[in-house]
């Protein structure tokens, strides 16, 4: 077996997203998918990447078809939160490491490191992109494909919290953090009981 092979799932799969536009797929999230989810509670289901990417970063592989509405309610919760906190540290990432900024309380960075950090984060996801375009299955749109990207995305938040003067943002982005955790903690009872 290759060190590339990759298992073929077919097409009569009930993972298979290769019946969607690439566009659904791939260009942004998808609000009705979101919506449906939320409204049926049936977190689990998806043929966007990026609600894939929301859902398996927090929730793994779990099937949620058999818990109670008040396990989905903490689950949807829980990645609206940690959506929130991906969105703060990817802006943060461009903000340290595509966007000159000249005001006095940034540090500069060495162009060497920015552009080490900026293109093994495109890179990561490009390939990831292309695994999900080649095998157009829920499977390939796994959060554990791209986890690396944490690598960049957080060194970028913890440089830009370092910074940050404003109380205000502090405050948001440390009770969000804390509400991830608790939320992640309660998600955690509930698997193991």
């Amino acid at each position: 077996m290759s060190i590339l092979w990759v298992y073929d799932i077919g097409t009569d799969s009930w993972q298979y997203t290769g019946n969607y536009s690439v566009i659904n797929r791939f260009l942004w999230p998808i609000a009705s998918e979101l919506i449906d989810n939320i409204a049926h509670f049936r977190i689990g289901c998806g043929y966007n990447v990026w609600m894939q990417i929301m859902r398996t970063s927090v929730l793994g592989e779990w099937d949620m078809a058999d818990v109670a509405k008040s396990v989905k309610i903490i689950a949807v919760l829980l990645m609206f939160v940690g959506m929130f906190i991906a969105l703060i540290a990817f802006i943060c990432m461009i903000k340290a490491f595509v966007i000159k900024d000249s005001s006095e309380n940034t540090v500069s960075y060495n162009p060497l490191y920015k552009l080490l950090f900026i293109s093994g984060y495109i890179v990561v996801m490009i390939s990831y992109l292309l695994f999900a375009y080649k095998y157009p299955q829920q499977c390939s749109m796994h959060f554990r494909y791209i986890e690396i990207t944490l690598l960049f995305t957080v060194t970028a938040l913890a440089l830009s919290y370092e910074k940050l003067r404003s109380k205000t943002l502090k405050t948001v982005f440390n009770l969000s953090l804390g509400v991830f955790a608790i939320l992640s903690t309660i998600m955690c009872g509930v698997w193991c009981f």
